[in-house]
């Protein structure tokens, strides 16, 4: 690093963001510091390179900015390359409180920096003992290299998810690593294994590992005999039977209980994906009907009801709606979408049978999340038996501060399988959707004592 240092005055509007920093710290909500600079004056000043480049400062950057500042103190370093104004980012962050997924994608940078010169004492032979990764472990101050890998793996599957469009996946991953790297691990070898069933047609076995991994954990689904069986299958190219018990060590009683679950999860699974595939096809035809076009989501457009694919019924292409990319790809996951002639979204539909409420709420508020002006109706579509964890889900603190209690509703599925044929040739609007459907308030008031 140069030791030319000026410390001058600069215009707020010359300044700008390092990119680096984005990728580690994300966007970061100033609003309370902003008012305790307004209260307190701004005593640091900001390190930035000649260009404007922020090194140390972004927050104190975009404060000053919220409150109309013209200019700010800063400090202009010249640095000799890329690599040491990279260290000197990570460096002057070391004091900030972050998240267990910053703190790895600190981590990534770091390698960066030093898997060059970990090549080049490979060369010299006379390199210090310890691999990149453990030093990388050191300086962002995790226990070992084999943690930081982890925690990397994880920060490559959420961005891959994000890239995907998979927001609930991504979301799901960044919840469990920064509870504890070894929980996001676990989860991603889950979800990888859940989607390389889906997409090799391990669909028995796909949906056996989500209902453990719902109903019992992060763990549980990892240290499953379903997972170890689905690996088996797919490295065999061999469809074998589920497990149906553990080996003798782990004990009479918790191979008498595995059996029950898995003889449970098997006749659940072949229920629940017919129940779908029938309830996706009622709604469809219905969209056609009542709003001219609809949308299913492209991995269930290959299934089969009455036979007819539900892929017919749907539009080759998402209309784009003007919502931003995130909010578009989050809308096209949704099992299925109703649109009118001029291509705008007049319902949203997510079939839940045994699979995570949760799962398809946090696609719904993603929506809610990201356009927060669409007027459309969202709906929950499950069995009668799941609607106490409807109301859990849906009473979450997290959906509430989205006003999803509020914005989305249930319709219960034993209703719409009854009534859809009746709706069909009488009272085909929205509106009875709506009639039929449920919420918490209302739910309360038709079930008080």
């Amino acid at each position: 690093m140069s030791n030319i240092q000026i410390i001058r005055e600069r215009k707020v509007a010359e300044l700008k963001s390092h990119p680096k920093n984005e990728s580690i710290y994300g966007d970061e909500d100033i609003q309370e510091f902003a008012q305790s600079i307004k209260e307190n004056g701004l005593s640091d000043a900001l390190i930035i390179t000649p260009d404007g480049r922020i090194i140390s400062g972004h927050r104190r950057w975009k404060a000053v900015k919220l409150l109309g500042w013209e200019t700010v103190n800063v400090i202009e370093i010249e640095f000799p390359n890329e690599a040491e104004e990279t260290k000197a980012l990570l460096l002057k962050n070391q004091v900030r409180r972050i998240t267990i997924e910053q703190i790895c994608r600190e981590g990534i940078m770091w390698e960066a920096i030093l898997l060059p010169k970990s090549r080049q004492r490979r060369r010299d032979k006379n390199g210090s003992q310890g691999t990149t990764r453990d030093k990388v472990a050191a300086l962002i101050g995790l226990e070992s290299g084999s943690t930081f890998y982890k925690g990397k793996r994880v920060v490559q599957a959420i961005d891959e998810a994000e890239k995907n469009g998979d927001i609930a996946k991504a979301t799901r991953l960044r919840e469990a690593l920064n509870k504890k790297i070894n929980s996001g691990d676990e989860l991603r070898e889950v979800l990888s294994y859940i989607d390389k069933a889906d997409k090799l047609g391990y669909i028995d076995e796909a949906e056996a590992l989500k209902k453990v991994y719902e109903e019992n954990g992060i763990h549980a689904a990892f240290t499953s005999p379903v997972l170890t069986m689905l690996k088996k299958n797919i490295k065999s190219g061999k469809k074998q039977a589920l497990p149906t018990q553990t080996n003798k060590e782990n004990g009479k009683r918790q191979a008498s209980q595995i059996q029950s679950d898995n003889n449970q999860t098997e006749s659940d699974v072949k229920q629940s994906q017919t129940q779908h595939t029938q309830t996706q096809w009622v709604l469809a035809k219905l969209g056609q009907k009542i709003c001219g076009s609809v949308w299913i989501a492209s991995n269930d457009s290959s299934r089969i009801w009455n036979n007819e694919k539900l892929g017919s019924y749907s539009i080759d292409s998402f209309p784009h709606l003007g919502i931003g990319n995130q909010a578009q790809n989050t809308v096209k996951l949704i099992d299925v979408v109703w649109l009118s002639g001029d291509n705008q979204v007049t319902a949203a539909f997510e079939v839940e049978c045994t699979t995570s409420i949760y799962s398809g709420l946090l696609r719904l508020a993603d929506l809610v999340a990201l356009s927060p002006n669409l007027a459309f109706p969202v709906f929950i579509v499950l069995p009668k038996s799941r609607v106490k964890n409807m109301i859990k889900e849906l009473s979450r603190a997290c959906f509430k501060s989205l006003k999803l209690d509020k914005k989305c509703r249930w319709i219960f599925i034993e209703d719409l399988l009854n009534k859809w044929e009746l709706i069909m040739e009488f009272d085909c609007t929205v509106e009875y959707i709506r009639k039929i459907s449920h919420s918490i308030d209302s739910f309360k008031i038709h079930n008080d004592d």
